[in-house]
């Protein structure tokens, strides 16, 4: 293993969907409960090392003259099912640091607002119970290609009575990359020092130790050695969106502002993409954006960047708008000081049929998001993220009380409220219900390839 304190990353031995998008149109998660836990770790064996056709997982390594695969394959371990492979001694001191991790998406579920119809007790496909040890996210470019692969997978998991398959969660992408709300998807991620090349923006390069685990860097590796490093955690949401309830609640305030204004003032940027610090009045400005600039501002003017627009008021992006939440890039906000600080990549695909406005028996189909938010550490990212910015009115100085997230937030219809700056004088709109409800969760730790090859060929402790 490479020496990590240099800065070099260890491309070929980092699980590939951490650094990078796979960009490919299907994707299925299949969650999985550990039956027989030396046959599961020689199924960790041959997903590592297998030969000639084999299934192999990916790592973030240059794919060979540059096309991409036919398929992508990767694996993420719950904390629970660290402990059945029964591959560390004592799990609970190997990640004594992660808290998070180790009570699992269950218990954390309230602290980030899975509560009333988010709460696990209505979540599906067994995410709920204590059996959900592994997920294996299959991404594919056809459904073709997904079914060969899955069937592969399937006879695979069944060897030996290695695994059980407790459900699997099915997405595909939308139309111009858009996700069922309307808005193009995928557009803001961060730049890693060392990682794959990005467009520059406004936003510093990050350290690489915020999304994987370094020696030498931000938080102590699990123990041994060879299970942490290069690893990373990972929030899997399964989360429902009521599209219905969104248009309507937007053409309800048509009397008080313009539908797509008002969806572009939640969101922060217009549903093509482009955000509103660069064209606060139209979705596209003259001479037109280029989409590749889609993610190249800030909210107010820094010592890089002195002459841009100052918006520290909100008046082009309101400041409890989503984006701004997620994300409130140099705005120095009461919590957390500088916003850089709490950066996640986001993996997200699709689910459910597309909305089309008008058909009734389209219109009561289930869609959403399934999500992969991935960091180094679950409670300082995205569960801050999730708690203080998506949930607390706390975020920023000057919101309305009680405001949360207008999109992401757990909104209550009586009590919901979102001011939009004006010239005129400030909009308020009420009265919204909550539009993202969780159907599932599980937090994962997405191993290296050593740490896989390791786990696997370790005599079972206890």
């Amino acid at each position: 293993m490479k020496d990590q304190r240099n800065g070099r990353l260890d491309m070929s031995d980092i699980q590939g969907l951490i650094l990078r998008g796979y960009r490919m149109s299907l994707v299925r998660h299949f969650v999985l409960a550990v039956r027989n836990p030396a046959a599961a770790r020689g199924v960790l064996r041959e997903l590592v090392d297998r030969d000639g056709d084999g299934l192999q997982v990916t790592s973030a390594a240059l794919w060979p003259d540059g096309e991409k695969p036919a398929y992508c394959l990767n694996v993420g371990l719950t904390f629970k099912g660290i402990e059945r492979l029964e591959v560390v001694e004592d799990p609970e001191e190997s990640f004594r640091s992660f808290t998070s991790f180790r009570q699992g998406a269950v218990k954390r579920a309230e602290f980030v607002g899975d509560t009333g119809a988010s709460a696990p007790e209505h979540w599906t496909g067994q995410l709920a119970s204590p059996e959900v040890d592994v997920l294996v996210c299959l991404h594919c470019e056809d459904s073709g290609e997904l079914k060969a692969q899955s069937d592969r997978l399937r006879e695979l998991f069944a060897s030996r009575g290695a695994f059980e398959e407790l459900s699997s969660f099915d997405g595909s992408a939308l139309p111009d990359g858009k996700v069922h709300f309307g808005y193009k998807d995928g557009i803001s991620q961060p730049t890693i020092r060392g990682a794959f090349p990005r467009k520059p923006d406004m936003q510093p390069e990050v350290n690489p130790d915020q999304f994987l685990i370094l020696e030498g860097g931000n938080y102590n590796v699990p123990t041994p050695g060879e299970i942490g490093l290069n690893g990373s955690f990972a929030a899997f949401r399964v989360l429902e969106q009521d599209v219905v309830g969104f248009e309507r609640f937007l053409q309800s305030n048509a009397d008080t502002i313009d539908p797509e204004i008002l969806a572009a003032k939640l969101c922060g940027r217009w549903r093509d993409g482009v955000p509103l610090e660069l064209s606060p009045d139209a979705p596209q400005s003259d001479p037109p954006i280029p989409e590749l600039e889609y993610s190249d501002f800030d909210y107010v003017p820094t010592q890089l960047h002195p002459d841009i627009y100052d918006d520290s008021s909100g008046l082009r992006c309101p400041i409890g708008s989503h984006t701004r939440r997620t994300n409130p890039r140099s705005q120095p906000v009461p919590a957390a000081g500088l916003g850089h600080e709490h950066r996640i990549i986001r993996r997200g695909m699709p689910y459910g049929p597309e909305f089309v406005p008008g058909a009734d028996k389209n219109e009561h189909a289930e869609r959403g998001l399934l999500g992969l938010f991935i960091c180094s550490d679950l409670f300082n990212q995205f569960e801050f993220l999730m708690s203080t910015w998506i949930n607390g009115s706390t975020f920023a100085a000057d919101l309305l009380a009680d405001s949360q997230d207008p999109l992401l937030g757990a909104n209550i219809e009586d009590s919901s409220q979102f001011e939009i700056p004006d010239s005129d004088g400030n909009i308020v709109v009420e009265g919204f219900q909550r539009f993202v409800n969780t159907r599932g969760a599980a937090y994962v730790f997405f191993p290296s390839v050593t740490a896989l090859r390791y786990m696997a060929s370790v005599k079972p402790v206890g």
